[in-house]
């Protein structure tokens, strides 16, 4: 499982959204940007399966309303801590909240996009 696989999956729940690997495009609403945290960690048992952790961060860049941006956030936190056994592309993962944190609001960009911080773990073995 890599980030770009990830990214591959939920765009087909979100597909209304815009999508980046690790840089966040200024001025563009709608937008989804993955980041790996701390690269793939090592092989563990889940569900009596080997299986492998892939740490990430999503940036939700979505308006210049707060509330608007903060609700879109939530929603997407939702979809994606319900993900369990999902199997796509050869690959069968589950999403998990880190530390079971909820969506962190961040700031907003140079153009007053407002954006939230996502981090999950997604446990997967193929």
């Amino acid at each position: 499982m890599t980030s770009s696989i990830f990214k591959d999956y939920i765009k087909t729940l979100f597909p209304e959204m815009n999508y980046r690997l690790g840089r966040i495009e200024d001025g563009l609403e709608k937008q989804i940007t993955i980041y790996t945290r701390n690269g793939v960690k090592g092989l563990f048992f889940f569900n009596g399966q080997p299986s492998q952790l892939l740490p990430i961060t999503l940036t939700i860049t979505y308006s210049k309303n707060y509330t608007e941006t903060e609700q879109e956030t939530n929603k997407i936190f939702n979809a994606l801590s319900q993900l369990n056994n999902i199997n796509y592309k050869d690959t069968v993962f589950s999403v998990f909240p880190f530390n079971d944190r909820l969506p962190v609001y961040i700031g907003y960009t140079e153009s007053g996009l407002y954006q939230f911080a996502i981090d999950l773990d997604v446990i997967y073995n193929k």
